[in-house]
């Protein structure tokens, strides 16, 4: 076999396994996906108001790269924060999860 051919088995397997973790045939597997994506974009939030705050006491933190810098990372922050985090996601799949339930 080649190599090529192994790093396709290799991916074949993983994404099997992956789809074996979290089998979307489950019942209320549309709204528990929604709320998880809603604790993912929580977390990134968080991780971009956490270097934020460091930017605001040491301004030469990640001062070499330009999309880090404060100026950029706040609307980010806020608009995540503000439309992505309970409208896209955690007031979706908290809404969808009663309906999907009692049906």
């Amino acid at each position: 076999m080649t190599s090529t051919q192994e790093q396709i088995e290799r991916q074949t397997l993983v994404l099997t396994k992956l789809s074996q973790d979290f089998p979307l045939d489950q019942p209320d597997s549309a709204s528990r996906t929604w709320l998880f994506s809603g604790i993912f974009w929580m977390l990134v939030t968080m991780l971009i108001g956490v270097i934020e705050a460091i930017k605001l006491f040491y301004p030469e933190f990640l001062q070499g790269i330009a999309p880090l810098s404060y100026g950029r990372l706040r609307p980010v922050h806020v608009n995540i924060g503000v439309f992505g985090i309970p409208w896209g996601s955690l007031l979706y799949g908290a809404s969808t999860n009663p309906s999907a339930t009692l049906l």
